[in-house]
């Protein structure tokens, strides 16, 4: 079952906290916004997703070949891994992968 998620500003603040990155060289969250996220956003997530600390997901939200499923961009990546593509929520990446 989809379950939803609001983005807020304690969500921003916690995810440049654990240095996850939605832009390169990303700035600390200012007025509701870090990188491509904003806060009042609306994630719904299909799945489980595990993003670990030293991160960068740069490419923002997914989308896929029409009649395809869209993604907000969150998938499961380990540490110290980025990707400048944007990802599907279904996809597991490991640790230390560049994209």
């Amino acid at each position: 079952m989809p379950k939803s998620l609001v983005i807020t500003d304690e969500l921003l603040a916690a995810l440049y906290d654990h240095n996850i990155l939605p832009k390169f060289n990303s700035a600390p969250p200012d007025k509701g916004r870090y990188g491509w996220m904003h806060a009042g956003d609306v994630l719904t997530f299909h799945q489980s997703v595990t993003i670990e600390e030293n991160v960068g997901i740069y490419g923002g939200a997914y989308k896929g070949f029409p009649g395809g499923l869209k993604s907000h961009g969150f998938a499961s990546v380990g540490s110290f891994t980025y990707s400048f593509s944007a990802l599907p929520e279904p996809l597991t990446v490991g640790r230390y992968c560049s994209i």
